[in-house]
């Protein structure tokens, strides 16, 4: 009932009113193509983010060559440390390394977790190993002096085509990279 003024009235609904009754009918859900463009966004959203979160090829060669690269200068390291040597034995699915013991045997370095040895993630391979410029196939191993000091070393991880390589450079500097800087 709407009053017109005091004690005048009409038996009319105010429109006020009905009009926010009818709003608040039309508003009480979502359609369905609301939903169904909501959730198509929702699927794209995470199909992009599932695709980032696989690695691919370069990525898992990168991974591996760039944890060669630490660990040999880790290794460098320690053998500065301990006025020791450490060998670094490569294969083509994995690598060791090598400290001499008391009696000056060289054995693998077992008991290290940082050192111990390791194969490489499937399909990742070191395909090529070059020490002071030249071709090693078999038994390749770096030596890491006391003094910071390595035989030039390039030493090539491939995955399908991708490609990455490991450095090594006279004064020590060991630099992982996805190309070739020097001549070795």
């Amino acid at each position: 009932m709407r009053t017109l003024a005091p004690g005048i009235s009409i038996n009319q609904p105010d429109p006020l009113k009905t009009d926010c009754k009818l709003r608040s009918r039309q508003s009480a859900g979502f359609t369905l193509i609301e939903v169904l463009v909501v959730s198509v966004i929702i699927g794209l959203i995470l199909a992009t983010v599932g695709l980032n979160l696989i690695p691919d090829d370069k990525d898992e060669v990168r991974d591996e060559a760039q944890r060669l690269a630490l660990l040999i200068q880790s290794a460098q390291q320690e053998a500065v440390l301990q006025s020791t040597i450490i060998l670094v034995s490569l294969a083509a699915d994995g690598y060791l390394f090598l400290k001499p013991d008391n009696a000056g045997k060289l054995r693998p370095m077992k008991n290290d977790d940082v050192f111990r040895a390791r194969k490489l993630s499937d399909g990742t391979e070191i395909s090529r190993i070059k020490i002071d410029g030249i071709n090693v196939s078999k038994n390749p191993t770096l030596v890491l002096f006391p003094t910071g000091e390595i035989t030039p070393f390039v030493i090539t991880f491939s995955r399908n085509k991708a490609r990455w390589f490991i450095e090594g450079a006279p004064n020590g500097q060991i630099r992982p990279s996805s190309t070739r800087k020097s001549p070795v």
